[in-house]
Parts: structure tokens; sequence; C-alpha cells
């Protein structure tokens, strides 16, 4: 499913490869499309720029993108679910809001920052959207941990008072089904 990073920047409009441009330290000037998607390819997998970029980021966004980067692709809905979403932004609004230096979310960050990309996925039993890496940028991306989630469970305890009921199970079921 997923594609070369080239191949995603130039599905962009021109103001989100400006914003993905800022958060390399990109400066782009009066280039045509083509030339500006080479520019961004060429600095976004560069391992030493990669670095950069990562020290810059949240622990929730590392733990977001080492997420994606485990798995190959994610659910959108997952990844939502845990990392926050995107708003739907137009080129328009994208660019009198300037929304990449406010992001609401660990995903829209990223997002922003070009490091992941979204796409109409199939795996198993699923098809729907799905956030990937490109193969060419997780490539020059270090290996990096993810976090499991920690929980404990705790043994709850016995009651002070313990006494055998019989058949109060039937009988509740019993009730139950005569109601219905």
């Amino acid at each position: 499913m997923t594609r070369p990073l080239r191949d995603c920047l130039a599905e962009y409009p021109r103001i989100m490869l400006e914003a993905i441009g800022e958060g390399w330290g990109v400066a782009l000037t009066d280039e045509q499309t083509d030339e500006v998607v080479d520019r961004l390819t060429t600095e976004m997998t560069n391992p030493e720029v990669v670095q950069i970029v990562l020290k810059r980021l949240s622990d929730i966004e590392r733990e977001a993108l080492a997420f994606v980067a485990a798995n190959g692709q994610v659910r959108a809905h997952v990844m939502t679910r845990n990392y926050g979403d995107i708003r739907r932004l137009g080129p328009g609004r994208l660019e009198w809001e300037q929304a990449w230096q406010d992001p609401v979310s660990p995903v829209e960050r990223l997002w922003f920052l070009g490091l992941l990309h979204k796409a109409y996925g199939v795996d198993e039993v699923y098809h729907g959207e799905v956030f990937f890496i490109p193969p060419d940028l997780l490539d020059a991306l270090p290996l990096m941990k993810v976090a499991l989630p920690a929980f404990h469970v705790e043994q709850a305890p016995h009651p002070p008072i313990a006494r055998d009921d019989n058949d109060a199970l039937a009988r509740d079921v019993f009730a139950v089904l005569a109601h219905l």
C-alpha cells in the first residue's frame, strides 16, 4: 500500500508543501511544484536532517511515529483514537489559518511535517483510511522503540460475608425470560 515519498508529496497543494518545508527548515522560492517536491524529498530522506527534526518532536509525537513505523500502516481510527485527529482543511483555509503553526494533535503535527501520510488501504478485513510512512522516509528514520500500554490489574478484596444462594442464577434467568 505504501507509496514513495515523492509520490505522496506530489499530491499535496503548494501551501502544504510550504508548510512541510517550513517544518524541515527548507526555504522554498518560486520554484515549480516538481522542483519543490524533489528538494523536499532529498531533505526528508537525509538521515542527518531527519535526526534534527526528530529531536524537535515531543515524546508523544515520537511515540505516535514509532507506532506507525513498527506496524507499517495503522488504521486511521486507531491512530486518531490514540493520538488525535487531523482537521479537514482545504488549501485556502490552510493558508489563511496557517494551521501547521498550531497543530491540534500529535498526528496533525506529524502530518504537517510530512512524516505521516494518509491513504485508503486494505488489510485482512479492513478497507479504509490508514496512516503510513513512505518506505524511503522510513529507511532514513532511526530505530525507535514502541511504548506498549502499561496497566496493572489489582485483585479485588474478598467480600466480608460470602453466602451460597443455591439456584439464584436460575431464578434470575427465569425472571428475565418471563419478562421478555
